[in-house]
């Protein structure tokens, strides 16, 4: 995710989600460091583990907003959208959902929206309780790779719990459940 614009990313997704007539799937990760990570974005240097955390978050909170609002705006760390002071030069284009009475863009959408409603299922590849913690609370699944056994357990304790608190509703997670696939939002199959 930090190596990606969220809008693009999302408009990306959204008309692969069309192509394929809803069954796109979103994978995310914060990404592993190579020579690149920082020429993408200044926060994208990996060995600086909380900067580049925040705009991960960051990005991934656009791509959700992206995919599941009309018309939305974002101020946040990294990024604001859409970019203050910009006047639709086009009287014609003028919509009451993105301009305001002097034509300023005071909203964004993006072009095709998703096929699946609200959006496409997202999960993260997640190892430690914080993040599963936080994608948790936000309604996207997680997997993880080379966690031991108790790790992995921990790791769907901590997402029931959170997911569960989160949304209102219990969350089963792990062996024993069916159709557990089913419980985040986002997830309309």
């Amino acid at each position: 995710m930090p190596d990606w614009h969220p809008i693009r990313l999302a408009e990306d997704i959204a008309t692969f989600d069309h192509m394929t007539r809803g069954r796109v799937d979103i994978g995310i990760a914060p990404g592993i460091n190579s020579r690149a990570c920082k020429n993408f974005h200044e926060a994208g240097d990996r060995r600086e583990r909380e900067l580049n955390r925040a705009l991960y978050e960051e990005n991934v909170e656009i791509l959700m907003t992206a995919l599941t609002e009309e018309a939305w705006s974002h101020k946040g760390r990294f990024h604001t959208f859409p970019a203050p002071g910009w006047q639709e030069a086009n009287p014609m284009a003028h919509d009451e959902r993105f301009h305001d009475a002097k034509g300023e863009v005071v909203k964004l959408s993006i072009q095709p929206g998703p096929y699946q409603k609200p959006r496409p299922p997202i999960t993260a590849m997640s190892e430690s309780v914080p993040s599963v913690e936080w994608h948790a609370s936000k309604g996207i699944g997680t997997m993880c790779q080379h966690l031991s056994v108790g790790r992995i357990r921990q790791n769907w304790e901590a997402y029931a719990r959170v997911a569960g608190q989160a949304h209102g509703r219990p969350v089963c997670g792990g062996r024993g459940c069916r159709d557990h696939a089913h419980d985040l939002p986002g997830r309309n199959r």
